[in-house]
């Protein structure tokens, strides 16, 4: 049993689904966030991830806000803690509430410096009360792409809705994570700049089986993609975009999970509860 967060100097406690629900409770004593990483041995990104990252003291001070475990999801005690959050690739880096509330969650390893960024950079909001859905176009459509990408559809509709008057980049990505979309996904992958960010990607794909011009898009625009240094990612983009060339097959996970593949597309995760509850009382 976990009886308190791991001190900000030491890598994660190790656990699985017991572990846990114990790191929740202590969790509600202090309302600290929990940080979950989901990983596997034999991935190299979460290898990459644990050795850069969460076992590194360089990086203590950008850790030590977050209860940490780590999950390695080949053992059978980490496959209830899986289905609860819907996790279907890895590594998997999930941020949760004290009361197991999904915050946010990164897929794949894009690199030390993106990662860092992540965590520093959550709107203060999703770890308690969301702001008004009267905000500004462009900041509904950044939170409303957030929420999005946490599989929190019923909270980011609004949002959505009001960012619907303006004309931010994340609107189009938005709309395929909140809506499931399909023109907004061929739009976004079209007009993604140079530095393509992969979180929704995975999404796109999803839809791409049906979707011809979809599938098209990705196939062709992905490989144009300036991806230096980032290993990783960029093995991401070319699977997207070798798989969306093969229509009407779906790729097969390895070990009930293809390393640095995200889990089901959003239209798939409403209802997995990651809105709710980590566990039931």
């Amino acid at each position: 049993m976990i009886a308190s967060a791991p001190a900000p100097h030491s890598a994660p406690q190790v656990g699985g689904s017991a572990d846990l629900r114990a790191l929740f409770d202590a969790a509600q004593v202090d309302g600290r966030p929990v940080l979950i990483d989901f990983s596997a041995q034999w991935c190299p990104p979460c290898n990459l991830l644990a050795a850069e990252i969460l076992h590194d003291p360089a990086n203590a001070g950008d850790l030590e806000g977050f209860h940490r475990i780590e999950i390695d999801v080949d053992r059978p005690e980490s496959w209830e803690a899986k289905d609860r959050y819907a996790v279907g690739g890895y590594p998997t880096l999930l941020a949760a509430r004290p009361d197991g509330v999904e915050i946010d969650r990164l897929v794949g390893y894009p690199g030390e410096e993106a990662v860092l960024s992540w965590l520093a950079t959550w709107p203060v909001s999703l770890l308690g009360d969301l702001p008004p859905a009267d905000s500004t176009p462009d900041a509904a459509a950044q939170l409303a792409l957030r929420l999005g990408l946490a599989g929190r559809i019923d909270e980011g509709l609004p949002y959505l809705d009001r960012a619907e008057s303006g004309s931010s980049a994340a609107l189009d990505p938005a709309r395929l994570l909140l809506r499931g979309d399909v023109e907004a996904a061929r739009r976004a992958v079209e007009q993604a700049g140079p530095t393509f960010p992969g979180d929704w990607l995975w999404s796109a794909l999803a839809l791409a089986d049906d979707s011809p011009a979809l599938a098209r898009a990705l196939q062709l625009r992905l490989p144009e993609v300036d991806r230096p240094g980032q290993g990783p990612q960029a093995a991401d983009l070319l699977y997207i975009a070798g798989r969306a060339g093969r229509s009407g097959r779906r790729a097969r996970p390895l070990r009930g999970g293809r390393c640095c593949c995200p889990p089901a597309s959003a239209a798939t995760r409403r209802g997995t509860g990651a809105t709710g509850p980590a566990w039931p009382t």
